[in-house]
């Protein structure tokens, strides 16, 4: 199955409560863990999407679009259940 940014992922997903896919719109939070194959961790990290990273959700579904700190990108939302979050409601991304 391709997943984001043209990478191959398994095509499960499921909804964890912690993960990025589980947040409400407009939602910040910081990523405490990303799960996948090392082609995976290597695009997230490409733009942006590490552990530690600040992260807003601006839209739910599938596409999850997202602002970083690297700018505004959309996930599948199979690739985005993949991350595992830390709600940080007091932290603002600008």
């Amino acid at each position: 199955m391709l997943g984001l940014l043209g990478f191959v992922t398994n095509g499960v997903h499921e909804v964890q409560k912690d993960s990025l896919c589980a947040l409400e719109r407009d939602a910040v939070s910081t990523v405490s863990e990303i799960h996948g194959p090392e082609r995976f961790l290597n695009r997230l990290k490409s733009v942006g999407i590490v552990v530690g990273s600040h992260i807003k959700v601006l839209r739910t579904g599938c596409p999850v679009v997202v602002h970083t700190e690297g700018g505004r990108f959309c996930l599948r939302k199979e690739d985005a259940s993949q991350i595992r979050v830390d709600p940080n409601p007091a932290e603002a991304l600008a």
